[in-house]
C-alpha cells in the first residue's frame, strides 16, 4: 500500500481492520501483519519493526526481521486486488451468536463441528474457558496453527457442546424474560465500600503498633480490635448479601442462570434447572439450588413470561399463595388482581377463577382496556373448551 495513494481509500472502505491498516500504511514503513493478510508498504524499509494488527483490534509491536515471512500455516499473503484464501477448516466453520455469563451483548463464536473446535475473540474466549470447559468434561484450550487459542473437545462430547451452545443461543435468551433485583446497584456499591473499609482497617491497625517505639498491650489491643471490626463487618455483609440475585434469566433449554455478588465485588453465576430448586429455610433467601441459597423479590416478576418463570422456580402453589397474601393485605390492589388473573389463566389454566379476578378489576375500573381484552380472551377460551360430561 502506498501511504500517499491508498490511505484515504482504505479509510473510506470502512471496518476496524481497514482503518487499522490505513494507520499502519500512513505512519509506519515496516511490514503490517494481520490475522488474514500481510500489507507491504510501497516505500523502502529500513530498520522498523513489524507491526501486528491483532483480533483484539489493537496495534502491537512484534519482534522479527525485515521482510520476514508469516508463521507457517498462519498469516497468508494477499495482493492489493486479491482476497486471502480460506483453509478447508475455516470453510467448515459455522458462526453462532451466544449470550454468555456477565454480558448482555451477543458474542460471536466460530465452531468447526467436524474438527471439534471453536474460536472467538479474546474476551469471549475467557468466558468460554471458564464456563464451557466446566460444563463439558474433557474440553481443553490449546493454540491453533496461527498461534491463537481455541477450545477443543474429544470425540463423544459433541452432544454436550451442542447443548451448551443451544442453551446460550443469543436470539432465544435475549427474547426471553430477565429478572433484575431492585437493589442490584446498591449491593455492588456497598460491597465495594466494605472492601475498601477492610483494606483501610487492615493497614491502619498495624500502624498503631509500628508507630510506637515501645508498644504496650493497649496498642496491640486497639490494632487487633480495628482489624477485627473491618473483617467482621465485611464478612457479615457478604453473608447477608451473597444470596441476593442481581439478575436471573431463562436459557434456551429452559434452565436458569442467576447472578449473585462475590466477596470481591464481582458476579458469580450459577446455572440450575427447575428440578434443582428446593425450598429454603435460611434467612435472607427465597429458594436453594445446587447447594446455594438465593433471594429474589417475587413481586418484581411481571408479565406472563415473568410469572411463568417465578412459577417454574418456586412452584405454582407458592406463587398463588404469594398473590393471595398480597391481596389479603390490600384487597384494592388492582395491579395485583390483574397479574393474579393472568397467572390463573396462563399458568393454572383456571379460566373461571381468572374471569372472576378480571371482573373485580373491571368493577373498580371499567375503563381498563387490558383487563377488558384479557376477559374477552378468557371467555372465548371458555366457549371453545369442550364441556365435561
Amino acid at each position: 500500500l502506498s501511504p500517499e495513494r491508498d490511505t484515504q481509500k482504505m479509510s473510506a472502505s470502512g471496518g476496524v481492520l481497514a482503518r487499522a491498516v490505513a494507520r499502519v500504511a500512513a505512519g509506519r514503513t515496516g511490514w503490517a501483519t494481520t490475522r488474514s493478510f500481510i500489507v507491504r508498504p510501497a516505500t523502502s524499509c529500513s530498520s522498523s519493526l513489524p507491526l501486528r494488527v491483532t483480533a483484539a483490534r489493537e496495534l502491537r509491536l512484534i519482534c522479527g526481521a525485515l521482510g520476514a515471512r508469516a508463521p507457517a500455516g498462519g498469516v497468508r499473503w494477499m495482493s492489493e486486488g486479491g482476497e486471502a484464501k480460506k483453509t478447508k477448516a475455516e470453510l467448515q466453520e459455522e458462526t453462532v451468536f451466544l449470550r454468555l455469563t456477565g454480558s448482555l451483548d451477543a458474542h460471536t463464536v466460530k465452531i468447526n463441528k467436524e474438527k471439534r473446535y471453536l474460536v472467538a475473540l479474546e474476551a469471549t474466549m475467557k468466558i468460554l474457558e471458564k464456563d464451557l470447559i466446566t460444563e463439558v468434561p474433557g474440553a481443553f484450550t490449546a493454540l491453533n496453527d496461527k498461534g491463537l487459542p481455541q477450545i477443543s473437545w474429544p470425540v463423544g462430547k459433541e452432544g454436550a457442546v451442542a447443548e451448551y451452545l443451544a442453551a446460550h443461543d443469543f436470539a432465544a435468551v435475549d427474547a426471553g424474560y430477565t429478572y433484575h433485583g431492585a437493589f442490584s446497584l446498591g449491593v455492588k456499591r456497598v460491597k465495594i465500600m466494605s472492601l475498601f473499609s477492610l483494606v483501610f482497617t487492615s493497614v491502619g491497625g498495624p500502624l498503631l503498633v509500628l508507630g510506637e517505639a515501645d508498644p504496650g498491650m493497649m496498642q496491640y489491643g486497639m490494632a487487633g480490635a480495628i482489624i477485627f471490626f473491618g473483617a467482621s463487618t465485611t464478612g457479615l455483609l457478604h453473608i447477608i448479601t451473597s444470596p441476593y440475585v442481581i439478575s436471573l434469566r431463562r436459557l434456551a433449554d429452559n434452565s436458569f442462570e442467576a447472578d449473585t455478588p462475590k466477596l470481591t465485588g464481582g458476579v458469580y453465576t450459577t446455572r440450575f434447572a427447575s428440578q434443582d430448586v428446593t425450598a429454603s429455610s435460611t434467612p435472607f433467601s427465597t429458594f436453594s439450588a445446587k447447594g446455594k441459597s438465593f433471594f429474589i423479590h417475587k413481586e418484581l416478576f411481571a408479565g406472563d413470561a415473568g410469572v411463568q418463570m417465578l412459577s417454574d422456580i418456586i412452584t405454582p402453589q407458592a406463587t398463588e399463595e404469594m398473590y393471595e397474601q398480597t391481596l389479603h393485605k390490600d384487597p384494592n390492589d388492582l395491579d395485583t388482581w390483574y397479574t393474579f388473573a393472568r397467572f390463573l389463566w396462563k399458568v393454572r389454566g383456571d379460566l373461571d377463577a381468572s374471569e372472576g379476578a378480571l371482573l373485580k378489576v373491571l368493577a373498580a375500573d371499567p375503563g381498563d382496556d387490558e383487563a377488558q381484552d384479557a376477559l374477552a380472551q378468557v371467555r372465548k377460551l371458555r366457549a371453545e373448551k369442550p364441556a365435561t360430561p
